[in-house]
């Protein structure tokens, strides 16, 4: 989903349980991805040592010195690999952490002035409960990887920060220093995913910010896509789209939209900016339109029938431009009532109304009274609270309308009001 930050292991092979033990603490973060971890044992048989470790040595972000009296007596202390690491540091292109895994006189090193873990100077093997010790090194590494992502992966942290407040306004949103690695990022990241080609070359998707911002794109293969106005058709314009890491990254014009996947859901985050610039525009929400062979509507019934998806919806009565755009969309079977229905349920008008991020029981009942017809089952509102406060309304939303009940009950063309149980 973004690019990891390298962490690089230099050490002497006497300390080898430590460097083990080391990257068992960083563990979760390599698992979700943030970070990747490489040190001399991964070197495959038959490949240029000296070739590998440079290219991960001028790759890596962060470089930790195990330091000890095997590291300082060995050539690594005044090896290329430490001189590389200090060039690099100086350049502002890595960070170099000094550990202390057992005593030893280390200041008159080339790294003596380095700040060091634990914080408190103290080596590892000084420490009553070495678990301590290695938990007070793992929290500095982690501060050190979140200066990093701040300073690398702007785009993540707002649209973190903006999904956690489920849309609202962020600090992050304008500045992203207020940002700190912890358990809720790493909650937040597993949550996403890479995309692949095959999701995207040949679809259509729907991009929407609130009703009235409504966009289908259609991607070619080639690395293009077309795009136009839900609400205005003739308005259509052609940019690029390419893969980042598994990040979907879109460009039209002076605007890049970079796009990430939700794990298990059918809606993914998008967050634009302003190119070069790297000023916050806007945020989106985008889904695959699914629909297969949908019924085309006869156009004496359409104007009855957006009325009542938008009284169902958004408790509002529609204008003429929209009811003009839905009903022909409708009439020329392009889209279903349940996109629509979609469409609505995941707007900046919808989430403004209705979803109350200190009521969250009420927002449950009156999201599942809407998409679904009935009440919420008592054993599933701390699954739905849960969800709501870890992946934001988005998520829960689009996961109704998806779900197996709702194709059930309503299918592609029936509003779910017309079958409300209460």
């Amino acid at each position: 989903m973004a690019e990891k930050i390298e962490i690089f292991f230099c050490y002497a092979r006497a300390d080898e349980d430590f460097r083990r033990k080391l990257e068992s603490q960083l563990s979760v973060l390599k698992h979700l991805d943030i970070i990747s971890l490489w040190h001399d044992q991964n070197i495959s048989a038959g490949a240029d040592w000296r070739e590998v470790t440079n290219q991960h040595m001028n790759a890596a972000h962060i470089v930790l010195l195990l330091i000890s009296p095997d590291f300082m007596v060995s050539d690594f202390c005044f090896s290329d690999e430490v001189k590389r690491a200090l060039e690099r540091y100086a350049l502002g292109e890595a960070r170099v952490i000094p550990i202390l895994l057992r005593a030893t006189d280390w200041r008159e090193a080339p790294f003596g002035t380095l700040q060091a873990l634990p914080g408190n100077a103290l080596p590892i093997t000084a420490w009553r409960d070495p678990d301590e010790a290695f938990l007070n090194v793992t929290k500095g590494i982690k501060n050190v990887i979140g200066e990093l992502i701040t300073r690398q992966q702007p785009r993540n942290i707002a649209l973190f920060k903006y999904e956690m407040q489920d849309g609202r306004a962020s600090p992050l949103w304008i500045a992203s220093s207020a940002f700190s690695l912890d358990g809720t990022y790493e909650a937040w990241f597993s949550t996403k995913r890479d995309f692949s080609s095959n999701e995207i070359i040949g679809q259509t998707w729907i991009k929407t910010s609130n009703p009235e911002h409504t966009f289908i794109i259609h991607f070619v293969s080639g690395g293009t896509f077309r795009e136009r106005s839900l609400s205005d058709p003739g308005n259509q314009w052609q940019g690029s789209w390419e893969l980042l890491d598994g990040m979907l990254r879109l460009r039209v014009n002076k605007y890049e939209l970079d796009i990430f996947a939700n794990r298990e859901s059918s809606v993914h985050s998008g967050i634009e900016f302003t190119k070069d610039i790297h000023e916050l525009h806007s945020y989106f929400v985008f889904f695959p339109l699914l629909d297969s062979n949908p019924k085309h509507w006869d156009i004496n019934v359409v104007p009855g029938l957006i009325e009542r998806i938008f009284d169902q919806i958004l408790h509002q009565r529609v204008d003429t431009k929209i009811l003009i755009t839905y009903g022909a969309l409708l009439c020329r079977g392009e889209m279903s009532i349940r996109s629509i229905v979609k469409i609505l349920g995941l707007s900046r008008r919808y989430k403004e109304r209705f979803i109350h991020l200190k009521k969250v029981e009420e927002t449950i009942e009156h999201v599942y009274a809407t998409f679904l017809g009935r009440r919420v089952d008592a054993k599933m509102h701390g699954f739905q609270t849960h969800k709501i406060k870890s992946r934001g309304s988005n998520v829960f939303i689009a996961d109704l309308i998806d779900s197996e009940e709702y194709q059930q009950s309503f299918g592609e063309d029936t509003l779910p009001s017309e079958k409300r149980s209460f």
